[in-house]
This record gives structure tokens, C-alpha cells and sequence, in this order.
């Protein structure tokens, strides 16, 4: 309703690309492409009407947006540029952030590497605990997938302690469902339970969906150990979700990669 009544207004302000940068995020599950084209026109707009940071975040959530998966989005280097020639540390850090995961999410773990420590160094000399926090689980990801559990492992650990300041919940969930992974993959099965229920208490407490807590270590867990109908059953929850919340399509992906071992190892193939 306050989108149409900000649409109703006279020119110039019903043409504002704020407007178009309100409106994208809302269309964002039902409707990417519509959100997309939004994030466009509010970049069209802002430019022709010479507002620079409105600009740079409609570039920045192209960036995020990415719909090509490319390894380097030009939108995300434009964004950077432009927060940090306005002295902007959160948003050239979040830029940053965005760009290590375009990196890692396209196969280019080397990359993202330097990237994410610029990102980290860059939220810490702005004090942003939430952002700190986000760019060092992700980097303990590249790590992780790289073998380097007891780096993993320690990044995963400040990553907690940052969102332990600032009582990130969701993160924390996130967090600490991350850190079970990595106890489960040693074999340490009861540590690991803790920790996955230590991470559904933080998701309750944020009133997350269940579903999106644990992803699909604790599925995982339960297919090793043989409970092949409880792990059936929290894998068929998380791909409710992921249709219905149309968000991350990786997670989406190892969500119906885990559905496929649990049915091979239940012999329907």
C-alpha cells in the first residue's frame, strides 16, 4: 500500500529510484525476475537523476542478485568504487562480501579468498560484529570444502563470538549448525547432536523455520547412522521450504541430493 501511495505522488517524486529499490526485495520471492527488472530501473533512474549512492545499492543488489552466476558481476565492482570513494566502510565491506560469494558459488575458491579477508578487515575498522561475523562463516566454507577442518573450525569459532556480541540469532543458528558439521565429519556423532540442537534453540528463539536451521548435516548424520526414515523426513521438510521460500538453489540442490542417497540406501532406485 505505501508503494502505490508513494506511486500516486506527483513527478518528480513518483519517479524516484528509491521507490523502484523499495518495492524489488517484496517481489523477490514471488516474482526474481520482476525484482530484477526493478533493481534496473531504479540503477536507470538514480543515474539519469545523478543520485549516486541510490545508484551504487541498486548495483550492489544486482551483484547479490546475479542471475547469470557470474564469477565477477560488473555491478558489484561499480557498487564498491562508490562506497568507498564516499567513505562508506559497511557497504564497500558488504559489497566485498557479495563478491567472495560469487566467487566461491562459481567454483573459484581462490579468489574468494582475498576477498573475504578484505571484507573482514574492512567491517572490523567499521565495527560491524554482524558483518565481521558473515564474512568469516563464509570463508570457513571455502576452507572447509578445501579439507582444512581445524581452520575451518577456528574461523567458524570467531564467527560465533561475533554474533555472540551483537545476539545475531540467526546467524548464530547458522553458525553453530556449521560447527556440527564439521564434529559430525570426524565422527563425533554425539557432540555434533548437541550442537545441531544448540542451533535449533538459537532458530527458535528467532523464530526461524525450522527447516532452514541444520540444512543437510543433521539429514546426513541420521543417513549414517541408519535412521533412514527420520532423515527421509527432515529432507522432505527443507525442500518444502526452499520451493516455498525460492531462495538459495545450492541448498535446494543438496537438499534433493540427500532425498537421492536416502532412497538408494532404502534400495528404491
Amino acid at each position: 500500500e505505501t508503494i502505490r501511495q508513494l506511486r500516486r505522488l506527483p513527478p518528480p517524486a513518483s519517479n524516484d529510484a528509491r521507490i523502484d529499490l523499495r518495492e524489488a526485495p517484496l517481489q523477490m520471492r514471488k516474482d526474481v525476475d520482476a525484482a530484477e527488472k526493478l533493481f534496473r530501473t531504479a540503477a536507470q533512474k538514480a543515474q539519469a537523476q545523478n543520485q549516486r549512492l541510490v545508484y551504487a545499492r541498486a548495483e550492489q543488489n544486482l551483484c547479490l542478485l546475479n542471475r547469470k552466476h557470474l564469477q565477477a558481476p560488473p555491478e558489484c565492482h561499480e557498487a564498491f568504487e562508490i562506497y568507498t570513494a564516499a567513505g562508506n566502510r559497511n557497504l564497500a565491506g558488504a559489497t566485498l562480501q557479495i563478491m567472495a560469494e560469487n566467487q566461491r558459488l562459481t567454483g573459484h575458491a581462490l579468489e574468494a579468498i582475498p576477498l573475504y579477508e578484505e571484507a573482514i578487515r574492512t567491517f572490523n575498522e567499521s565495527g560491524d560484529y554482524e558483518g565481521t561475523g558473515v564474512a568469516l562463516n563464509n570463508l570457513s566454507l571455502v576452507y572447509q570444502d578445501q579439507g582444512q577442518w581445524a581452520r575451518a573450525e577456528e574461523e567458524y569459532r570467531k564467527a560465533k563470538q561475533n554474533f555472540t556480541v551483537v545476539n545475531d540469532r540467526v546467524n548464530l543458528a547458522v553458525v553453530t549448525s556449521n560447527l556440527a558439521d564439521i564434529e559430525q565429519w570426524h565422527g563425533n556423532f554425539d557432540k555434533a547432536e548437541k550442537l545441531y540442537e544448540e542451533a535449533r534453540e538459537f532458530g527458535r528463539a528467532a523464530k526461524m523455520a525450522t527447516s532452514s536451521i541444520t540444512a543437510t548435516g543433521h539429514p546426513g548424520m541420521l543417513l549414517i547412522k541408519g535412521e533412514l526414515n527420520d532423515a527421509m523426513s527432515e529432507l522432505n521438510a527443507q525442500v518444502a521450504f526452499y520451493r516455498s521460500w525460492a531462495g538459495d538453489p545450492w541448498l535446494f540442490a543438496n537438499a534433493i541430493s540427500g532425498m537421492g542417497d536416502v532412497q538408494r540406501q532404502q534400495g528404491d532406485l
